[in-house]
């Protein structure tokens, strides 16, 4: 909601170090700069340039618009992002501030009103935080997709009746079929409940 947006917001500009954490949803704040560590060279051929860009806004600054584009429907890791970034400043130099900080990448995150969620392994990794959109310009599966968020910020496996609850007490009407196309993109199916899918470590 916009409180917690507000209070995120003010989080990250409060002083930190340039690795402060951006949407929170845990309690105690991470250093994501190890996350970094584990970055591999940039290569112009990576599909991290080149994915859709639908959920981008070309009026949006260009570290904004490309987080956007980053995280696209689905949840993204931390390291995900940090690398399009490298990315996006080794082939298309001038772009995107080359000294921009992990601060300036937390705070685009705040903009593009990114969730952060609970991860579905248990890791202290920083570089293993997800983030996903809570709006990606889909009308059909957006008005449950920060309810669906909502849940997930809290833990990560949730099952579907109680995500149907968490729906039916917001949404008159819901389209099932639109609400499992939406948990498809952010989720993996385990059981009775859905998942949010585990980053990928070669990202």
């Amino acid at each position: 909601g916009e409180g917690f947006l507000a209070a995120a917001a003010s989080a990250a500009a409060a002083p930190q170090s340039p690795a402060g954490a951006a949407v929170r949803v845990k309690a105690e704040p991470m250093d994501v700069s190890s996350g970094n560590a584990v970055m591999t060279t940039p290569s112009c051929s990576s599909a991290a340039v080149t994915t859709d860009s639908a959920a981008s806004n070309g009026q949006a600054p260009p570290l904004i618009a490309l987080v956007k584009r980053v995280l696209g429907k689905e949840a993204k890791a931390w390291r995900d992002i940090r690398q399009a970034v490298q990315l996006e400043q080794a082939c298309n130099p001038g772009t995107i501030d080359a000294n921009v900080s992990d601060q300036a990448i937390s705070k685009a995150l705040i903009v593009a009103e990114a969730v952060e969620l609970v991860a579905s392994s248990e890791t202290t990794d920083p570089g293993d935080r997800l983030f996903a959109l809570a709006n990606v310009g889909d009308s059909a599966t957006d008005k449950y997709r920060q309810i669906v968020l909502d849940l997930f910020a809290k833990q990560s496996s949730v099952s579907r009746r109680a995500i149907n609850d968490a729906i039916n007490k917001v949404v008159d009407k819901s389209e099932t079929r639109d609400i499992t196309r939406l948990l498809k993109d952010l989720c993996v199916k385990q059981g009775n409940s859905w998942v949010i899918q585990k980053p990928s470590k070669g990202s």
